[in-house]
């Protein structure tokens, strides 16, 4: 633009030196047109102050010209001027004085022009300051500070205009880092300035931040420092990141963390990975990735999914897929322990989107692999021994089986014919005989009651039930079962009462299995009561069910042991401590009976307060129907 100016100028010049040259009515006119371009130059180049000095020095030149008799103003004693001339001098005159308001006008237009543009730019400065993140300030060589946008207000809590005009370590800066804060203005050339400092800082409310201060020397063209600039950047939330990363990465793990670039050179190789292959981090960074695996088995996988041993077929396969079981070598050479490793291969991307390299995790399973082979081993040579208890279980049910059905006919022999004997019907018999006798029928009939507890176990506890499915009055099982345990309560000398209702209380089932379970708890009751207690059995409905309550005042069952009542085989400690003869099979069978007709049992008892057994079964839908 200045050149352009200055082409103009002369270009003026040499059209008013033409103008003088051509037109001037005198030569002295001529004369003053010819140095006009220079001086137009010079005001232009040199300003207002060139244009002072030029008229100053013109008026001086003239003066003295003047009076030494010279110039264009000079006349002879005399004589005087003629009117041309004097037209001709004011003429010039007034053209230089319009050649040289030229440049100042020129100069004025720019300055202006200047002016807006610098207006212009700092309120772009202004806004660029007031809406970024980063705190700004700008001080001068002495640290005061001069401007400061509203970060610092956002980060720090300091109002701008409370910064602006003081030292910067009276506000900014933490007291106790003020003595180091300084120094750094005290050399009027900023070189005490450092270029960047991280350094951890309070705001009004006395929380700390950590920021990083860079600072910058503002010079002006002659190299002279004028101010210093000062960007912070708050940085406790990355700081605070980054070395929750580093403390994870070191920390004690047993998870393998190994960082790969996009070429599959490892990149990160945290303290598990080095605990888990035995290797350090210096050793493994910049190494291929695939030379942790074992070399067989990734050959043969690749062959398997269609590709190369190579880390690209990695990627296409793993990453992003399920863990899978990989071989680890703890050295890059053959012959050396391998690892068990569940890897799982996932892209990293930047805030962009784009892929800057893969994550892997690893977890070593080695143990948990030979832990599990040994538990199948185990678990195998379990399933062999079960099965040969069950092979066992089976003889034994049919041993237990064959036994009672070859001891029932014996038995069943034994107690018709004492009970032919008791009648009489073989002849007259003693007292002694017939004491003898009544032990035999009554131990006979333990052997029956034995035998048939046995059979009914064995029968349910085979393929199913082989009872009949057929609607059952339960009425008549209560009467049968009464009249079983008849030979009992005549020898003792308890209130034994039985209730049911008048209609049919129907159920599925089949009356013989039946009889003998209700038969084993009425027995229990009979047993377990002493002389001049009471036993009670209910019949009614409740619902869509049939229940059956036995309920007896005798010694009841320590609460400790009541988790046992339907173990085969099992008695009580009062049973026991009573001398109470049983085989400890009765609930046992009762239960097997209840549940495989589809109903529940449940015994409630307090030790000397008696026992109460519930016995529920679904009603027939006939029966159910008649009732609803």
């Amino acid at each position: 633009m200045r050149h352009r100016a200055r082409e103009r100028l002369l270009q003026l010049g040499l059209l008013v030196l033409a103008i003088g040259v051509v037109f001037g009515p005198t030569q002295e006119l001529n004369l003053v047109a010819l140095p006009l371009p220079v001086l137009m130059w010079a005001a232009y180049r040199f300003g207002l102050r060139a244009v002072a000095w030029q008229i100053l020095g013109a008026t001086v030149a003239i003066s003295l010209l003047t009076w030494a008799g010279h110039g264009p103003f000079t006349q002879a004693e005399g004589e005087a001027l003629s009117a041309a001339t004097i037209g001709g001098l004011t003429q010039a005159y007034l053209i230089c004085l319009v050649a040289l308001c030229i440049p100042v006008a020129i100069g004025v237009h720019t300055s202006d022009v200047l002016q807006r543009k610098l207006r212009s730019s700092r309120h772009l400065s202004d806004m660029t300051l007031s809406t970024t993140a980063c705190m700004i300030l700008v001080t001068d060589t002495a640290g005061t500070v001069v401007r400061a946008n509203e970060a610092v207000r956002t980060v720090l809590g300091h109002a701008p205009d409370d910064v602006v005009g003081r030292p910067i370590w009276e506000t900014i800066v933490p007291e106790e880092h003020r003595d180091l804060a300084i120094p750094m203005f005290e050399n009027p050339d900023g070189s005490g300035v450092p270029a960047t400092v991280e350094a951890p800082q309070r705001d009004v409310h006395g929380k700390e931040h950590r920021v990083l201060w860079t600072s910058g020397v503002v010079r002006d063209e002659e190299g002279n420092a004028t101010h210093v600039v000062m960007t912070g950047l708050d940085v406790t939330v990355e700081r605070q990141s980054s070395g929750l990363v580093e403390n994870l990465l070191g920390a004690a793990l047993d998870t393998a963390i190994i960082g790969l670039d996009t070429r599959g050179r490892v990149t990160l190789f945290n303290t598990g990975a080095e605990k888990m292959l035995g290797r350090g981090a210096d050793e493994v960074i910049g190494s291929s990735f695939v030379d942790v695996l074992d070399p067989d088995a990734f050959a043969a996988w690749a062959v398997g999914v269609g590709g190369e041993a190579t880390f690209a077929t990695l990627v296409d396969h793993l990453v992003e897929a399920p863990p899978s079981d990989w071989e680890w070598r703890s050295a890059p050479r053959a012959g050396v322990p391998l690892r068990r490793v569940s890897m799982a291969l996932s892209p990293v991307t930047d805030h962009y989107g784009n892929l800057i390299g893969y994550l892997c995790v690893g977890t070593d399973v080695t143990d948990i692999h030979a832990t599990a082979e040994l538990l199948i081993t185990a678990l195998e040579k379990e399933r062999q021994v079960v099965g040969h208890l069950k092979s066992l279980d089976t003889a034994k049910d049919q041993f237990v089986s064959t036994i009672s059905h070859e001891l029932r006919t014996p038995v069943t022999t034994i107690v018709g014919y004492s009970e032919m004997l008791t009648d009489g019907e073989l002849g007259h018999l003693s007292p002694a005989q017939a004491k003898a006798l009544e032990a035999i029928t009554r131990n006979g009939d333990r052997l029956v009651s034995l035998v048939d507890n046995l059979l009914a176990l064995n029968g349910l506890a085979a393929e199913g039930p082989t009872w009949d499915r057929d609607p059952v009055d339960l009425r008549e099982v209560l009467r049968a079962a009464e009249t079983e345990i008849g030979s009992l309560v005549d020898r003792r000398s308890l209130a034994v009462s039985f209730e049911s209702p008048d209609t049919p209380v129907r159920v599925v089932g089949d009356v013989p299995t039946l009889t003998l379970a209700l038969t084993n708890l009425l027995s229990n009751a009979v047993k377990f009561t002493p002389d001049g207690g009471q036993v009670r059995c209910l019949l009614d409905t409740q619902g869509a069910e049939a229940r059956v309550l036995v309920h007896d005042t005798g010694m009841g069952i320590p609460e400790d042991e009541q988790h046992r009542l339907f173990e085969r085989f099992w008695r009580s400690t009062t049973a026991q401590r009573n001398e109470i003869q049983g085989t400890g099979l009765g609930l046992s069978t009762a239960q097997t009976i209840i549940h495989a007709h589809g109903g529940r049992i449940e015994v409630e008892s307090n030790e000397r307060s008696g026992t109460t057994v519930t016995v529920g079964m679904p009603l027939s839908e006939a029966d159910g129907s008649t009732r609803r």
